[in-house]
């Protein structure tokens, strides 16, 4: 595999190029993907959708993840199996706690991951493709380096898949597969589920469906009502009887309004929120509920993006009676009456993406609006409304030093987070953060396999890489002291105020415990 991801991200060039090749009439973007091979004749119709686990390290013997529980399930796999003829067999895989088939009978390999299993991902389809397999790879982050994934994959899908899967399959089975497919308006082919008002202009060309500067719009219309879209039930028939956890996912909105230059979610959705219409939420809950289900994770970006829209989901879901989590970002807590309807809701949990300390890295992400003084306050507010705290932060931000990273672990302590993970700042291909670094030369390792969130690949301010890397582990050992641990989930008050909450203190012990050991083994904690 060529591991120059200098080479095999995105360029401006080339995202335009694949800009030009939308659905429903894909056609082939010339200079971006290998012409692929057709499917042959009358092929199975089976398809096997994997979801990847990320590598345990990145030596030469390097393994995947394996668990003996997945407690949090991704939702793409069963939206795609919900799109696919009714005249297909479908398998879904769940890498970290099953085996891949390789000597399946599937006649088309359907590939997805989270974060930087996406290189797990590329080594799957490489196997699948030497076996002689058709593979089509999606995700965010094979979006943002399609040039990358179409080296070892069949196709590529940009953005969300859903919005492309039944036409993937129409190709496949009439043997013209194209090599890239671009999800253009999802509400168009999401599903048959009556659209509200029709759309006012049915283009694909021009700036409707453009991201700012060079990024085409993987979703979404501007002018339409609202910004729904729809999805069809998941099929949660082909993971429930897995080892999977106390959750199922739903999803009620994508993307977030937020600039964050080092984020995916950001460089494919622009600043966009995209949201299900509330009965189709219920819908997808109410299913969680009938499969014996007490809890579900809302899987959106940024929760709280539309809080009227998040006010009118809370009082819908009021009456149901579920536990759930999400996560949005800390502004929340300015917001009582919001909160208070959360909690009321149901929301036992939510997680919030601080990043840093210090405003000077914050500004470096473009992430100004947060104001890291204010933390502890909204923080506190989060937690009155009995909410427990989990949150995302980064290290090696313009503004960190050696102290500031050894501080981070004082303030997660003096907080009760009771979940805390962290991650190397990473300029990922395709992400403005990315062409930033590219452009001041501080990209320093173009190893694919190090794009992992827990090795230092650019130049930090104030450090060397080899000392980020350093400071990081030295900061998650801090944190995941036993010491450290037993204050953060058991001794709080919150721990105390019922039966629930101190089951939930109990869960998130075991949580903590788990990231111990993954910390000592130099694996980075996450949430799949």
């Amino acid at each position: 595999m060529k591991s120059k991801v200098g080479d095999g991200g995105p360029s401006a060039k080339a995202l335009k190029e694949a800009n030009s090749t939308e659905i429903p009439n894909a056609a082939p973007t010339a200079n971006i993907m290998p012409t692929p091979k057709s499917p042959g004749p009358s092929p199975r119709k089976k398809v096997l959708l994997i979801q990847s686990s990320p590598y345990a390290g990145d030596g030469p013997d390097k393994k995947p993840i394996k668990k003996s529980r997945l407690y949090f399930v991704g939702l793409g796999l069963p939206l795609l199996a919900a799109l696919t003829p009714e005249d297909w067999e479908v398998e879904i895989i769940l890498e970290t706690i099953e085996e891949i088939p390789w000597d399946t009978d599937a006649a088309l390999i359907g590939i997805g991951s989270m974060g930087h299993a996406v290189v797990r991902t590329l080594d799957i389809a490489r196997q699948f493709r030497a076996r002689g397999k058709t593979v089509v790879l999606g995700g965010y982050m094979v979006s943002l380096m399609p040039e990358e994934a179409g080296k070892h994959a069949d196709a590529v899908v940009l953005g969300d898949a859903e919005a492309t899967w039944p036409q993937v399959i129409r190709d496949f089975e009439a043997g013209c597969l194209k090599p890239l497919y671009k999800a253009g308006n999802p509400k168009k082919v999401f599903c048959d589920v009556p659209i509200p008002t029709p759309l006012a202009n049915n283009s694909t060309t021009g700036d409707r469906d453009s991201l700012a500067g060079d990024r085409g719009l993987l979703v979404g219309d501007r002018d339409l009502p609202e910004n729904l879209y729809h999805t069809p039930l998941p099929r949660f028939d082909l993971i429930v009887n897995k080892r999977i956890g106390d959750f199922l996912p739903v999803q009620a909105g994508r993307g977030c309004p937020n600039t964050c230059s080092f984020c995916s979610v950001y460089c494919l959705y622009r600043g966009r929120y995209l949201k299900l219409p509330l009965e189709e939420v219920l819908r997808d809950v109410k299913q969680v509920q009938d499969l014996g289900f007490k809890k579900f994770l809302l899987l959106d970006d940024n929760i709280g993006a539309d809080r009227q829209y998040l006010l009118a989901l809370c009082e819908a879901l009021r009456p149901l009676g579920m536990q759930w989590l999400s996560q949005c970002d800390i502004s929340v807590g300015r917001d009582p009456v919001l909160l208070d309807a959360m909690a009321g809701a149901g929301c036992i949990a939510l997680s919030f993406g601080l990043e840093s300390l210090s405003e000077e890295s914050l500004h470096g992400m473009d992430k100004d609006w947060a104001v890291p003084a204010d933390y502890p306050a909204l923080l506190a507010a989060v937690r009155r409304a009995g909410i427990d705290l989990s949150t995302e932060m980064v290290v090696g931000g313009e503004g960190d030093t050696l102290d500031s990273i050894k501080a981070t672990a004082r303030f997660i302590e003096e907080n009760r987070i009771v979940v805390p993970r962290f991650y190397i700042l990473t300029p990922i291909p395709g992400t403005d953060y990315f062409e930033e670094m590219q452009r001041a030369g501080r990209i320093v390792n173009a190893d694919i396999y190090a794009y992992n969130g827990s090795e230092a690949v650019h130049q930090p301010a104030h450090m060397s890489p080899e000392d980020l890397t350093a400071a990081y582990w030295a900061l998650y050992e801090a944190v995941f002291s036993i010491g450290s641990i037993v204050r953060r989930s058991l001794l709080r008050r919150e721990a105390f105020k019922s039966p629930g909450a101190l089951a939930r203190a109990l869960f998130y012990l075991g949580v903590n415990l788990y990231y111990r050991r993954q910390i000592r083994q130099r694996i980075t904690p996450n949430i799949i």
